[in-house]
């Protein structure tokens, strides 16, 4: 299991998100500081990504992943609408654009 751990450079208050339960990997905060983009992989090694929000960690928004392609570093885009991401999938890797709000993917 992971956790996702922030803390903020000026005050020295750390953050943790997520519970004992939590199977996170790449996590990026968005330029606003409210929100975190991550890499979920449950018991059966299906991923996902995840949106969710900072710092209480609730799940904002889930994009599925039915070929359960390989997802790594993912991050915001400069304004906060779109998540970046490496995609490996059986057709190899590509970088993949993703619309934070309607979930439209694009490579």
């Amino acid at each position: 299991y992971s956790l996702i751990k922030a803390i903020n450079r000026l005050t020295g208050e750390k953050y943790v998100v997520g519970s004992k339960q939590s199977r996170y990997a790449g996590s990026s905060i968005s330029p606003d500081g409210t929100r975190i983009v991550t890499v979920e992989t449950d018991v059966r090694y299906q991923t996902r990504l995840l949106i969710l929000s900072f710092p209480d960690g609730a799940v904002q928004r889930t994009f599925e992943n039915a070929d359960n392609s390989f997802y790594s570093m993912p991050r915001f885009s400069d304004d906060g609408a779109s998540v970046v991401v490496l995609k490996t999938g059986k057709k190899g890797r590509s970088i993949v654009v993703i619309d934070a709000s309607t979930g439209v993917e694009r490579e």
